[in-house]
């Protein structure tokens, strides 16, 4: 299995070297995948183009949106979104929730200045097997709670 981790809106993809670091020292393959500005809908080529039965797709705000798409439109072992983005428009943003057929993480954290934790929680129903994490302290940038969302993540990664 292979983790394909897609960076924020307008964030460079060496952002997420950290991140790839972190899962490969917990024993994943992971690799970076760098996406086209744009709207979510028309930026899915790159995660589409390695997504597979046995790739978990994820990424980083924007970056993690653009992998629900995919994980709606294909089938992949999993879903891993950290800072998923509602930004005032959660209906919009997660319609397409429903039509995911893997197992999905996302990782917010408390203190999310785009996504209200209880309107995510909300949401949430609409993911089948979807479970969320909320990160105490935790804002839209996650680096400073790197480790705990790392854990959280390789538990979950562990179980696919």
């Amino acid at each position: 299995m292979k983790v394909f981790l897609a960076p924020g809106w307008r964030s460079d993809p060496k952002r997420l070297d950290p991140w790839l670091e972190g899962l490969r020292r917990r024993g994943f393959d992971a690799e970076g995948v760098g996406l086209p500005m744009g709207r979510a809908e028309r930026s899915v080529g790159p995660l589409m183009a390695v997504a597979s039965s046995d790739a978990v797709v994820g990424g980083m705000s924007f970056g993690g949106r653009v992998a629900s798409l995919v994980a709606a439109e294909t089938t992949v072992a999993g879903l891993l979104c950290m800072s998923f983005p509602l930004a005032g428009a959660g209906e919009e943003r997660t319609s397409h929730w429903s039509r995911i057929g893997c197992p999905a993480l996302i990782v917010n954290g408390d203190r999310d200045e785009l996504t209200d934790p209880q309107e995510l929680r909300r949401r949430l129903t609409l993911l089948p097997q979807g479970r969320l994490e909320l990160v105490a302290g935790g804002a839209h940038d996650l680096t400073p709670q790197l480790d705990r969302v790392l854990d959280l993540a390789g538990h979950f990664l562990a179980t696919l």
